[in-house]
């Protein structure tokens, strides 16, 4: 299985500053324990780590190249991105290999604000809407807990389907999806495009990112929402993971921004979220 990363950071501004670093750290902290299996016992399959060439789109951020590994016949991918804004280029490309794709977005942000207004970091899921890559009705967010006003009130206006910090804190993520399922908003055929932004995971477990708000999701409320998507038969399925920044970048950050995690914690939640994805997309 490949991991593709595009570590781009600037289209989010200063609060994404950093994040180009986070595909590099996610990898080293991989390859140090590589040896690791899952909790059951059994390892995770063979993964190969590759960046692409990156290739500038009308001036919102880098378009990695995913084309090339589905017309070769790859039906799964890990991207890692810095920021958001490289998104909407996995997205689109997943559109163009699979039929009528859905999103799922695990994020403290719906990053739906209008584009006039907002950089491509904030905006990339309305941009995505609005050419028709992705359908409001097949968009799933978890997390959402930092939106805001008139954006949360065009997401919900637009049909798509939105499940909070909260209600996973009292309902498993099993028993989430399966009531989506049982009200057939969810038919598992075509692709699937499932993006973890980092900071929907609580700042006690993932310090380093860009806009830090608590309470969030446990890291093992997202490893099992990973796990319960893989499970289903999507033709096509690519997860991302997005907005972390490593404590190796810190010094490169503007002066006063203040987001330090030197025991590593963000990158550690990363490589968690990685090592599920590999298992359960694969």
């Amino acid at each position: 299985m490949f991991v593709v990363k595009v570590p781009y950071d600037r289209g989010g501004g200063e609060k994404s500053f950093g994040a180009k670093y986070g595909p590099d750290a996610i990898e080293k902290a991989f390859r140090r324990f590589s040896w690791r299996a899952a909790e059951d016992g059994v390892s995770h399959p063979k993964v190969e780590f590759v960046e692409t060439p990156q290739t500038p789109y009308h001036n919102t951020g880098v378009s990695p190249n995913l084309d090339a590994f589905f017309a070769a016949g790859e039906r799964s991918l890990v991207v890692l991105s810095g920021d958001n804004s490289v998104s909407r280029m996995s997205a689109e490309a997943v559109d163009r290999f699979s039929t009528d794709p859905y999103l799922v977005l695990l994020d403290a942000h719906p990053d739906a604000g209008d584009p006039a207004s907002h950089d491509p970091h904030a905006s990339w899921v309305r941009k995505l809407w609005e050419q028709h890559v992705v359908r409001p009705e097949r968009t799933f967010f978890f997390g959402i807990r930092d939106p805001e006003e008139d954006e949360m009130r065009y997401v919900k206006e637009s049909g798509a389907t939105l499940t909070s910090s909260d209600t996973l804190s009292r309902i498993s993520p099993q028993v989430v999806v399966s009531n989506l399922m049982l009200h057939k908003k969810i038919n598992p055929r075509g692709g699937l495009i499932f993006v973890v932004d980092i900071d929907v995971i609580d700042p006690s477990q993932a310090p380093g990112t860009g806009v830090l708000r608590s309470p969030g999701l446990e890291l093992r409320t997202v490893l099992q929402l990973i796990s319960v998507f893989g499970d289903m038969p999507f033709s096509l399925k690519v997860g991302e993971i997005s907005e972390v920044i490593p404590y190796e970048g810190d010094m490169l950050r503007p002066p006063g921004d203040r987001r330090p995690d030197p025991a590593g914690l963000t990158v550690l939640a990363a490589e968690a979220i990685l090592r599920q994805m590999i298992r359960s997309f694969a």
